[in-house]
């Protein structure tokens, strides 16, 4: 089980947020969350940064797909013009 979560919001502009936050146990310079805003018309843009990025590349399979749902759900809540809330 991974020990670092993701928190998924949308800010005021209609952009995606995702915080990524590392475990405490980590042996890090700074402890400080991995932040991505990305426009709503960027998703593929949006995973292709996503897997660039290390923190990302550690995780287990099923934790990778619950962020992608999580983030295709944001997409919709934006594009629908509904609120979206993170399970």
């Amino acid at each position: 089980m991974d020990n670092n979560y993701l928190i998924i919001r949308i800010d005021e502009q209609q952009n995606i947020e995702l915080h990524y936050f590392w475990p405490s146990s980590m042996k890090i310079k700074y402890n400080y969350p991995t932040c991505i805003t990305i426009h709503f018309d960027n998703l593929s843009s949006c995973f292709s940064l996503v897997s660039l990025c290390y923190c990302f590349n550690i995780l287990s399979t099923s934790h990778k797909l619950y962020i992608g749902v999580e983030v295709f759900k944001a997409y919709l809540s934006v594009k629908f013009s509904q609120s979206y809330i993170q399970e």
